[in-house]
């Protein structure tokens, strides 16, 4: 292969629409793996090396640039993600020369280098203050805690800048438990 795309859907989490570079910041055929997944053509892109044996990591050390798209975090089939998917791929497809025409792409793409994963402390029902692709600093209301009765058992604030990249579906949480992702090192292309 030239190139490759390795389309992701599925997620128990909401999830904004991103690619992901995984085969590490020094890694030989990493600018070519940027240009992949911004021709792709999503605002947001996770730069962050993956984990040993994952495709999106294994085809770059064999020379292949290969990126892991990400749609939507749907569960089951989800036509708009499966559209975003279908507009990347016809995307890279012309920015490669492989059809005629020109790539849809956003006029601002942005690249995150990592996350920073927030719990919470207290068991309940999650509120949350901040969204999917809401850029939150230092500080911010991520989420309130309740229970069932509506009272607050625990605010819960972000520890770096960044954008809310993944959320919880469901509204009850144990202690302890993943409740969102901020990605942190957020920067414009």
């Amino acid at each position: 292969a030239d190139i490759g795309l390795d389309l992701h859907q599925g997620s128990t989490s909401r999830m904004i629409d991103e690619v992901r570079v995984r085969c590490g910041h020094g890694h030989r055929t990493h600018d070519e793996c940027i240009e992949l997944a911004r021709a792709f053509g999503t605002e947001y892109i996770l730069d962050q090396k993956g984990p040993e044996g994952q495709l999106a990591r294994a085809a770059p050390d064999d020379g292949v640039p290969l990126v892991d798209p990400e749609l939507g975090g749907a569960v089951g089939w989800d036509s708009t993600s499966i559209n975003k998917g279908i507009r990347g791929i016809m995307n890279v497809l012309s920015h490669y020369g492989f059809l005629e025409g020109e790539p849809s792409t956003p006029n601002e793409q942005f690249r995150a280098k990592g996350f920073e994963v927030v719990h919470a402390d207290r068991g309940g029902l999650v509120d949350l203050t901040a969204d999917l692709y809401d850029r939150v600093e230092e500080g911010d209301e991520l989420f309130e805690v309740t229970g069932v009765f509506g009272e607050r058992k625990e605010t819960v604030e972000a520890t770096k800048d960044g954008v809310v990249w993944r959320t919880r579906r469901l509204p009850m949480v144990a202690t302890g438990e993943y409740v969102m992702s901020v990605a942190t090192g957020v920067e414009r292309l």
